[in-house]
């Protein structure tokens, strides 16, 4: 749902159409549209950060677990998600960014 809404109400109407051509190349064209996202890591990084950048919200530090971990729980996993922004989940973010 979140790639094809990216795609349908925020890329037709932006300013970004040099962006819309770099993901066309990138996605390729099979499997088709959201399928990609499965097996093209380039692909679904590119998607994932534009479900953060129409966020308004600033990303948090580079080095902020616990924030990054409460973006992703409120941005892209949703009330709604079953993740949760609790200390597990924190350290797991810290490690990412340690690694």
């Amino acid at each position: 749902f979140t790639h094809d809404d990216i795609w349908k109400t925020f890329l037709p109407g932006s300013q970004m159409g040099s962006l819309v051509g770099r993901l066309l190349s990138t996605r390729g064209n099979w499997p088709p549209a959201s399928d990609q996202m499965v097996g093209n890591a380039f692909y679904a990084c590119a998607m994932a950060r534009l479900k953060y950048y129409r966020a308004p919200d600033p990303l948090p530090a580079a080095d902020d677990a616990a924030g990054m971990c409460d973006m992703w729980k409120r941005i892209y996993n949703t009330s709604l998600g079953a993740g949760a922004a609790d200390p597990q989940h924190v350290a797991l973010f810290r490690q990412a960014i340690e690694a």
